[in-house]
């Protein structure tokens, strides 16, 4: 758990819609950090590949989101959390 705030706290937020991502599985899963500092994880696939996905504020499909370190656009889930009661951990 350590190694993986670690990651966290040394990856740079993102900016408008480039993500800088340290990938756990390759076309797959991604960590990353939003803006205000907040853990973001990124899960690879089309909207259709998740199925229904939850109403909850922290969960959205993104068909545009830019990976900084190869300039390549990628869809994913992305699951941040919404609030400070989930903390930055």
């Amino acid at each position: 758990m350590e190694s993986i705030q670690n990651i966290f706290q040394n990856l740079e937020p993102q900016t408008r819609n480039r993500w800088f991502l340290h990938t756990l599985v390759p076309d797959r899963l991604h960590l990353s950090v939003s803006q205000e500092g907040q853990p973001t994880i990124f899960v690879e696939g089309t909207l259709d590949s998740f199925g229904r996905v939850p109403l909850f504020k922290g969960i959205e499909h993104r068909e545009d989101a830019v990976n900084v370190q190869t300039e390549n656009c990628f869809c994913a889930l992305r699951l941040i959390s919404p609030d400070g009661f989930h903390g930055s951990e």
